[in-house]
């Protein structure tokens, strides 16, 4: 489930991590997606819940899953980069 990034700030982002709301969402390139369904990767205790309420677009293009919301400069990723973000995204869009 897609959503619009510009309903959410980096802070409200940080709200809907599976918490301090029931709801997990995270951001891939100024989109956010709803990941609630995959509670138990994303929530408390899950192998990506770094990842949850925050935009994931740096941990995901660099390989780490890291809790950073330090934006990325598209035009500096590599070939290698640019694929992962573009996966990531493909994937996110078909939850």
């Amino acid at each position: 489930m897609e959503e619009s990034s510009q309903e959410y700030t980096i802070e409200s982002l940080r709200e809907y991590d599976g918490i301090k709301r029931d709801r997990i969402l995270l951001a891939v390139s100024d989109v956010v997606y709803d990941v609630t369904a995959g509670k138990q990767f994303y929530g408390k205790g899950g192998p990506y819940a770094a990842l949850a309420g925050r935009d994931a677009t740096r941990g995901l293009c660099l390989f780490e899953v890291i809790a950073s919301d330090e934006p990325i400069d598209a035009s500096a990723l590599t070939d290698c980069e640019r694929e992962s973000l573009e996966h990531w995204s493909t994937f996110y869009a078909g939850i």
